[in-house]
């Protein structure tokens, strides 16, 4: 555990005190984006249009290497709100909060929300923030939970089909933002802040794009010239592993939108879609940039902790794969941007390896409160104050394949069990038979240093750091829940 920060600790307490805080803590705004790779101009991608996410990133601390524990919405978000780490197969997919309504209805507090609650916040949720329903995913967690300011009025393209029945995977529609669901989800959180005013509050904002399909007003289509959108860097499987085991065949894309055959072999198709991604993308750090207007307006930042997090990332067909849910750099790395009231290290960034569990405690240590026992992670609070400071080393992740197109996307008794560790320079992932014990049926071990794309397995030319990391990773050394040391 790291040592307290008292200079960030001391600065936020002043700053409470100075700028209506009821009770001498910061108050909390903590956006969530769905789909969210670390494809922004804050990231290094100066070719995208991000202008308020990395205005946020220009007065806060970015994270470099922020891992999720697994790279499903569902999984990740619990994981992120509970602290916990993956302890049962339901922990792979979708539906852990419905799952665990029961240990969680136990435990003191159900997620950092709760515990803020509890502590004398007026906690609000707007938008996606657990997966499936707020209120019913943790009931005990919100003061509010709020719909939309009023229906969105999606254009009729919305609900154009195509020949197969299916929606199409992206659209490009003439209109304002509130044509779409997070335009109003902005106004929404907008309106949020107005009263929240003079109030001790944690206001959770959570955004759908860019999530499937990559819908976004013309606008925001209108900001990239396609043919100076980058290429896929390497669209092909990597070499040295079975693609059955570790990718899948887009089926989220593929299985729900209308994809012509072919069509991702296509490179047309291909820049095509990354454009409206990219779009996606452009419209909501659009509607990320009214929340925190607001937030100015209202001179309610000098007062606010600021958190920006995406669920999650996205292969764009790298690896020669489109979505999410694999255990490689591209799905499991996300954004993560934290900005505290008289912060020291505006600007800056922190390449220390830290893990989605670590937020809960992070959020728990800067708002002076005591989280439950048994959480996945550790605060790196100091790092806020450092970010130069040692951190983390290490970063672990969960996954389970899904099965093939024809059998439905969902998994099943006989998939393999993953999981993956990220070291400053190697990724290593292991694949089960069962989720604790059982026989390796594959090993993966990709150098960072020379390949950043992950686009060759060298396990079998690395034997002796493969039986480490196996020793590191194995039943014995990281747990499906409960504490890490890294």
């Amino acid at each position: 555990m790291m040592n307290r920060p008292l200079s960030i600790l001391v600065c936020c307490l002043m700053a409470s005190a100075a700028y209506g805080g009821t009770n001498g803590k910061p108050n909390l705004l903590f956006i969530a984006v769905d789909d969210l790779r670390p494809q922004l101009g804050c990231y290094g991608e100066s070719w995208m249009k991000t202008p308020n996410i990395d205005r946020l990133a220009a007065s806060g601390l970015r994270f470099t290497r922020h891992y999720v524990q697994v790279s499903t919405c569902g999984a990740s978000r619990h994981a992120l709100l509970t602290g916990l780490r993956p302890s049962v197969a339901a922990d792979y997919n979708n539906y852990p909060f419905m799952v665990h309504r029961k240990e969680l209805a136990a435990r003191p507090a159900e997620s950092f929300f709760h515990l803020l609650k509890q502590n004398g916040y007026h906690t609000t949720s707007v938008g996606k923030i657990s997966h499936l329903a707020s209120q019913r995913d943790l009931p005990r967690s919100w003061t509010e939970v709020l719909g939309l300011a009023r229906s969105a009025k999606l254009p009729p393209q919305f609900y154009r089909k195509a020949p197969n029945g299916k929606r199409y995977p992206f659209e490009s529609t003439e209109g304002s933002d509130k044509i779409y669901p997070d335009g109003v989800l902005a106004e929404t959180a907008v309106s949020q802040l107005r009263k929240l005013k003079g109030q001790q509050f944690a206001l959770a904002v959570g955004f759908h794009k860019p999530h499937l399909p990559f819908n976004a007003p013309k606008k925001y289509w209108d900001l990239y010239d396609p043919g100076k959108i980058p290429a896929i860097p390497f669209p092909r499987v990597p070499d040295g592993i079975d693609p059955l085991i570790s990718l899948h065949p887009s089926f989220e894309l593929v299985r729900q939108y209308y994809v012509p055959k072919g069509s991702l072999k296509n490179e047309d198709y291909r820049r095509k879609l990354r454009h409206a991604y990219c779009a996606a993308v452009s419209y909501v750090d659009a509607q990320v940039g009214k929340v925190l207007n607001e937030l100015d307006r209202l001179d309610l930042s000098k007062n606010t902790i600021v958190v920006l997090w995406g669920d999650h990332g996205w292969h764009l067909g790298e690896l020669g794969t489109w979505g999410k849910h694999t255990a490689f750099e591209r799905a499991l790395r996300s954004p993560l941007l934290v900005r505290l009231p008289g912060m020291k290290a505006r600007g800056q960034a922190s390449d220390a390896l830290i893990e989605t569990v670590d937020i809960y405690p992070t959020l728990a240590e800067l708002c002076s409160l005591t989280p439950p026992k048994g959480l996945g992670g550790d605060s790196f609070a100091e790092l806020l104050d450092d970010p130069k400071a040692a951190g983390p080393t290490e970063a672990f992740g969960y996954h389970r394949p899904w099965t093939n197109l024809a059998d439905g996307y969902r998994h099943k008794e006989k998939n393999p069990w993953g999981k993956t560790m990220r070291t400053d320079r190697y990724r290593f992932t292991v694949w089960t038979t069962e989720r604790t014990g059982g026989e390796i049926i594959q090993v993966e071990l990709y150098d960072h240093k020379t390949d950043p794309e992950e686009s060759s397995n060298v396990a079998e030319k690395q034997p002796e750091l493969v039986r480490t990391m196996l020793a590191r990773i194995g039943d014995d050394g990281i747990p499906f829940n409960g504490k890490v040391k890294r």
